[in-house]
């Protein structure tokens, strides 16, 4: 894959999709109750702070990705285990949001279709995308993407309009600040905040990368008020007690529509959103790990994509026995035992590491400066 295939804007609309991605059609942050929205802004702050992290480890190295990254500072016998770590990762993190599409596909539309048949049509799609590179992703992405935000807002219009949204149910705000805290770190720090960690995979293909963070900071600015507004909405249409119980949130919240007995079965609108977010999220982890492999065992990208799409897709089919342990281990487990240290402790050790390496380099240059400029 060559360099500089994803433009400022396709950047933007690809941070926007895997942010909002699944997080938008689960109860992300149910557990602090009638404050899953603040819960949500709570995290976004700590989020901001880990994006920091990522752009100063990347711009240690900035030409390479976080695979190559982790070579340059640990070297070739320390590095190259990490970096497969990091591969391995975004394969499993992948193969779960793939699973929470299928299930989520399955339980709303597709009732009598084998899971499995669901996993293998959405993969097929994805890795025909990724096989002609990521700028065909970006591209894909800035065109859904667009589809993918109006959706949202015809959402939320249309909640509002039909006066559906008691907004009693999302009172008393801040009723208990430490549920807020213990729900935002890790759960909504870790998910889906964290996981931005994966442009650090893709920060090197991006054309003009001097104002990355201020451009991923912005976005996730965007997604994070979007997303607090959609579960107050829903937490509002709903209550917080039918929202944690329910699967898919956002489409028993648009099925309490029904505007004059014209406007009503949206289901079609939550549906669009549930597919482009996941399809898209999918696509950027297993981009990610493409790119990792490709940069570690020397391959042809193109290759790479078909045989790891596989892994991914029997990885997912394996997660869980159901979608109740599934969604269990994805709240309890994988933010405090994965995510936390894929995304931040690791990530800080390295930079520190990088830092004072780069620091004692030069230190090292000024007291014995090379032959060349020792001779003027």
């Amino acid at each position: 894959m060559t360099k500089n295939k994803c433009t400022h804007t396709q950047l933007i609309f690809l941070i926007l999709l895997q942010q909002l991605g699944s997080s938008i059609v689960v109860s992300l942050g149910i557990q602090a109750k009638q404050d899953a929205w603040i819960a949500i802004l709570a995290a976004l702050v700590g989020g901001l702070a880990l994006l920091w992290l990522h752009i100063k480890l990347h711009q240690l190295h900035p030409d390479v990705p976080l695979t190559g990254v982790i070579r340059k500072i640990l070297g070739k016998w320390l590095g190259w285990p990490l970096a497969l770590l990091y591969v391995l990762y975004f394969i499993y993190v992948g193969s779960r949001v793939l699973r929470d599409l299928s299930d989520l596909l399955k339980t709303a539309l597709l009732n009598y279709t084998p899971l499995s048949a669901i996993s293998a049509f959405i993969m097929i799609c994805i890795v025909y995308v990724l096989s002609h590179g990521l700028e065909n992703l970006g591209k894909t992405g800035e065109i859904f993407g667009m589809i993918y935000i109006l959706s949202i807002f015809s959402i939320l219009a249309v909640l509002f309009i039909t006066n559906v949204f008691n907004p009693d149910r999302i009172l008393p705000v801040a009723e208990d600040p430490m549920l807020i805290v213990k729900t935002a770190y890790p759960l909504v720090y870790t998910f889906p905040y964290g996981e931005i960690i994966l442009f650090n995979m893709l920060y090197p293909y991006v054309q003009n990368n001097q104002s990355l963070y201020k451009i991923t900071a912005i976005t996730m600015i965007f997604s994070g008020l979007l997303l607090s507004l959609i579960l107050a909405v829903m937490v509002g249409v709903l209550g917080h007690e039918v929202t944690s119980r329910s699967t898919f949130p956002l489409l028993s919240s648009l099925g309490k529509v029904n505007l004059l007995y014209f406007l009503q079965r949206l289901d079609s609108l939550a549906i669009v959103i549930l597919v482009i977010g996941g399809f898209f999220k999918i696509a950027l982890f297993l981009m990610s790990a493409v790119i990792g492999a490709t940069d570690l065992f020397k391959g042809e990208q193109k290759k790479l994509v078909t045989p790891i799409g596989a892994i991914l897709f029997v990885l997912s089919q394996f997660i869980g026995a159901n979608i109740a342990e599934h969604l269990s281990e994805g709240e309890y487990f994988v933010p405090r035992y994965l995510h936390l240290p894929m995304q931040t402790v690791i990530p800080l050790l390295l930079f520190l590491i990088g830092w004072i390496k780069k620091k004692r380099a030069r230190s090292s240059d000024q007291i014995h400066p090379p032959p060349n400029q020792a001779a003027h």
